[in-house]
């Protein structure tokens, strides 16, 4: 375990510093305030408040933000008591660079919409799964290819309206007869305003849903832990 990584933790520990916590929920960043309690023998007990952390009822891995010099720091999730929001965190390791990309505002649709390559000649329709102000995640058929690098011109159907974009393909992954795509928008998307309103509203739809399960969970626990009395 790197030893760096530890003295900052158990100087975060004695210095009471404040810590967030960073999940994901369908690709949108949520933080959490996280309250560092006792570090030792590699584990580190906390407590984390807020809506947020039902997300790691589902997930095993957590990132802890702190001030600098410290830089973001990747943890499993040990344990997790959702009522009061106990949690155990070990295995700590150097968060890779791709998390700061990853904390850029990205959210995906309740179902995938559709794109169309308008420069991609007998291209069925590409699917898209996520979005941000600088990019957009996209599945589309294998034939014709798309290859890393290709620019492309997007034409997306939001439920706020069609917007256009030139993207260039960042990365690509084969799933069967389609390939899921992530690009980087070259020029702005167009109208801006009907993709700033979609990533507003569906910010504004995923922390009602989270707010949600966060309810539904507590209540779900206060019925177990009722059955154990």
């Amino acid at each position: 375990m790197n030893e760096r990584i530890l003295q900052e933790l158990r100087r975060l520990v004695a210095q009471n510093r404040p810590v967030q916590a960073l999940s994901f929920y369908q690709e949108f960043p949520i933080t959490s305030p996280l309250i560092l309690n006792h570090f030792a023998q590699g584990v580190l007990q906390a407590s984390i408040q807020g809506p947020g952390s039902v997300c790691l009822c589902w997930q095993s891995q957590v990132w802890l933000l702190a001030e600098p010099p410290l830089e973001a720091i990747k943890a499993r999730v040990l344990s997790f008591h959702l009522p009061s929001g106990r949690v155990e965190l070990d295995a700590f390791s150097p968060a890779s660079s791709a998390i700061g990309r990853r904390m850029v505002v990205r959210v995906a649709p309740p179902d995938p919409l559709a794109v169309d390559l308008l420069d991609v000649q007998k291209s069925s329709p590409a699917l898209l799964t996520d979005i941000s102000m600088d990019g957009a995640g996209l599945i589309v058929p294998v034939q014709p290819p798309v290859k890393i690098g290709q620019n492309l011109h997007l034409r997306m159907h939001l439920p706020q309206g069609e917007v256009e974009a030139r993207a260039r393909v960042n990365t690509l992954t084969q799933k069967g007869d389609h390939l899921r795509l992530s690009t980087v928008f070259t020029s702005p998307a167009a109208p801006k305003a009907t993709l700033l309103q979609y990533i507003a509203e569906r910010r504004r739809q995923i922390l009602a849903e989270i707010e949600q399960l966060y309810q539904e969970r507590l209540r779900q626990c206060a019925d177990e832990e009722a059955g154990y009395a």
